[in-house]
C-alpha cells in the first residue's frame, strides 16, 4: 500500500463541499448578482421611506449569504447522521481499495474520471456526480505526496 486513509465525513465536510460547489458554479454567480441587486434596491427603497418594501428586500438580501448556508448546513447534518461507519481507502500503484464496514470495492486508476483539489479536501471523481471525498485531516502531512501520486496515476487524456 502506498497510501492508506481512514475517515468519517461529518456535517462540516458535507457542508463545505456543498458550499464550494454552490459558489463556484453559475448558480453562485447568480446568487452574488441577486444579493448585490437586493442591496441596491434596499438602498433605494430605504431612501424613499418604503418601509415594508425595505423589510422584504432586506430579508431577500440575506437569503444567499446567511439563510441558504444555514439550510445547507442542516441538510448536511441530516445526511451526516446517515454515515455510521468509517471509510478506509488504500491506494496502490494499480488499484484503489475502498472499505466501508464489511463492504469492499476495488477500483482501478482507469475508473477515476477526474480529481479536484479543494480547501480542506481532495476529491477523486468516479463518475458524474460521484466521488471519494478525502478530508485533509485524514491525509495529515501526506497531502502533497498523495496528490502528486494521484496526478501521476491518472490516465493521460
Amino acid at each position: 500500500m502506498r497510501f492508506q486513509f481512514k475517515f468519517k465525513n461529518g456535517a462540516k465536510e458535507l457542508w463545505e463541499l456543498s458550499m464550494i460547489h454552490q459558489y463556484t458554479s453559475m448558480i453562485g454567480v447568480v446568487n452574488v448578482v441577486f444579493t448585490v441587486s437586493m442591496a441596491v434596491l434596499l438602498a433605494t427603497s430605504y431612501k424613499n421611506s418604503w418601509w415594508v418594501l425595505s423589510l422584504c428586500v432586506a430579508i431577500a438580501m440575506l437569503y444567499f449569504p446567511v439563510i441558504q448556508p444555514l439550510i445547507i448546513y442542516f441538510r448536511s447534518r441530516k445526511n451526516a447522521e446517515k454515515i455510521t461507519n468509517e471509510t478506509e481507502l488504500s491506494f496502490t500503484d494499480n488499484e484503489i481499495f475502498i472499505t466501508v464496514a464489511d463492504k469492499h470495492q476495488t477500483l482501478t486508476w482507469k475508473d477515476i474520471q477526474g480529481i479536484k483539489e479543494l480547501p480542506g479536501m481532495f476529491i477523486l471523481y468516479t463518475g458524474r456526480g460521484h466521488g471519494l471525498v478525502i478530508p485533509d485531516k485524514s491525509m495529515g502531512n501526506d497531502r502533497k505526496a498523495f496528490i502528486s501520486f494521484v496526478k501521476d496515476k491518472m490516465p493521460k487524456k
